[in-house]
Formats: structure tokens, sequence, C-alpha cells
């Protein structure tokens, strides 16, 4: 496996750097850190198309220093590279061009005007994944997981997410929680409830396999809140994932729902391409 991870001098960055070595450690998966120099404007707008000769951030020896740390202190194989262009953009296309199984990124609430910046980079790539991409608050620096919360509405989206949560969780020895979205007032009683409740759980064994403890769970309100309060409210480590459509373009404005939930929640929530 493979593992992508961009980096800036951020607080969230880092946390979101020893999140993916935690993460490629337990996989035993390859880690490169990314850190994307963007050239300065023009004044027409326009991107300069000369390299920088010195990047303006990390060097080159820096990086290697952080990621001999990031080696050290939790035992995983890691190598670093610097690339020039837009962050979010430079991000997706290497990660495509490497066949990346997932993308790491910091995901900043949108404070500062830094974070600001941070988190519109999430965004993008969470509306267009190149492949999954988590996003990665500044909380959760550890790698443990014990569940993965999936929001299921029977969309191609969700059942993309409901796979890759199932083959995460058949690595990580974590439990996958299909949590399905309902309205109050048409919630069936009886029998009906408990054939839906079967129904939705073959379906869901079917997605995620065998060999992962499922569990399938309902909630009623807000989809960006049901997704977000499981994690937060219980005990131990969870992950959550979205399945989102790929869009054609990236853009700063559109909020996908993994952006959404990321914004409320303080574990990591990745975003899969369906």
């Amino acid at each position: 496996m493979r593992l992508l991870c961009g980096l800036d001098h951020s607080t969230t960055s880092l946390a979101a750097a020893c999140f993916a070595a935690g993460v490629a450690r337990r996989l035993g998966a390859e880690l490169t850190v990314v850190h994307v120099v963007e050239p300065p404007a023009t004044a027409r707008g326009a991107r300069a198309r000369a390299p920088l000769p010195e990047p303006a951030g990390y060097t080159a020896d820096a990086l290697a220093e952080r990621a001999r740390s990031l080696a050290e202190l939790t035992g995983a194989q890691v190598s670093v590279r610097i690339e020039h262009g837009p962050v979010a953009p430079t991000l997706a296309r290497l990660a495509a061009k490497e066949g990346c199984d997932l993308l790491v990124v910091g995901s900043g609430r949108g404070g500062a005007l830094t974070e600001i910046w941070r988190s519109g980079v999430a965004r993008q790539l969470a509306a267009a994944p190149p492949c999954p991409v988590a996003l990665v608050p500044e909380e959760a620096t550890s790698a443990r997981v014990e569940r993965i919360v999936v929001g299921c509405d029977g969309s191609a989206a969700a059942q993309a997410a409901t796979a890759a949560a199932g083959r995460l969780a058949f690595a990580l020895d974590a439990e996958v929680v299909l949590l399905h979205q309902t309205r109050a007032r048409t919630r069936p009683t009886g029998w009906e409830r408990y054939d839906e409740e079967r129904r939705r759980r073959r379906a869901g064994r079917a997605a995620v396999g065998r060999g992962v403890a499922l569990h399938v769970a309902e909630r009623s309100g807000d989809p960006v809140a049901t997704l977000a309060e499981p994690v937060d409210g219980d005990d131990g480590d969870a992950w959550v994932v979205v399945g989102q459509r790929r869009r054609r373009r990236m853009s700063r404005l559109r909020r996908p729902l993994a952006s959404r939930v990321a914004d409320r929640s303080r574990q990591p929530v990745i975003a899969v391409p369906a």
C-alpha cells in the first residue's frame, strides 16, 4: 500500500503527518511526505512558471529531517519530496500518478486566515478525491481506531464508502458501524422494522465482506450531525468514512459532506471517491 501526506508548517499539518505515519506503520505501507510550494501570483493573477530557486518553507534538508523524526517516532518507512504548484491539484495529481491508497491532509476549522486557507485545500480534495482522502484535525494524532462509521443512504457513493470502510476495518482490526439516516415520521415499526434491519445487515455484510465486525445503527436528524456526534460522543477512537461523487473541477466554494463533517468532528474523516 502507498500513503501520501501533505505537509506545511502548521501544527494541523504536523498532526496529520504523525497520523499518516502511524497508519502506514500499522498497514505496513510506504508513506511519502510532500511539501508543495505555491509559485507567487503575477500581477495578472496567473501563476509564475519559473521554478523557485529555494522552496519558501521546508528546504530539502529540513524536510528530510522531519521524515527521519517521523520514522523514528512511529517506525514507519517515510520518504520525502518537494513539489511546485497549486497545493490541492498538485497533491491530487501526485496521488493519482503514484496510485496511492490514502491521501492524508490536515483539516483546519477555519478561524484565522491560515486555517481558512488550509481548510480550503482539504475541501477541494474532499470534493474531488483522486483516492480516499483523510481529513485529519489537529487533535487526531493517533492512528488507533476501534470503529469506522459510515453514513448510509442507499446511494452509489455510500456503497463505495462502505466497501472502503470494510477494507480499512479488515486491515486495522476495527468494527464497521453502518449509520443509516432516516426521518422520524417514516420509521417502520414491528415486523417491518425487523425486516428492514435484516435487509440492511445483509447488504452491509455483502459490502464490507467477511471477517469484519459489523454493527448497524439508525439515526434521524441532520446528516452532518448524525455522522459527527457518534464519533465525538462515543468512548474509544473512531473514523468517519463518507462517499463523494467525483466532480470535474475542484472548487473552494463547494462544501462536500466530508468537509462539513470534518468541521464538527474531532476524529479523522475520510472522503471516498464514487
